[in-house]
């Protein structure tokens, strides 16, 4: 969860087109990273529901 919300500190800051570009990319592969993990805790290959 830290790396989520420094990745939202930083896209709050963030000027430059390119690494706003990164940061929103960044975003979309942590949420399935933890949306992964949610599955495995959870016990199931049922998808997650969205956040």
């Amino acid at each position: 969860m830290e790396a989520l919300a420094d990745n939202e500190r930083n896209y709050q800051q963030a000027e430059d087109e390119l690494c706003i570009e990164e940061l929103v990319y960044e975003r979309a592969a942590l949420m399935c990273r933890y949306r992964a993990l949610l599955r495995v805790v959870r016990g199931g290959d049922e998808p997650c529901p969205s956040v």
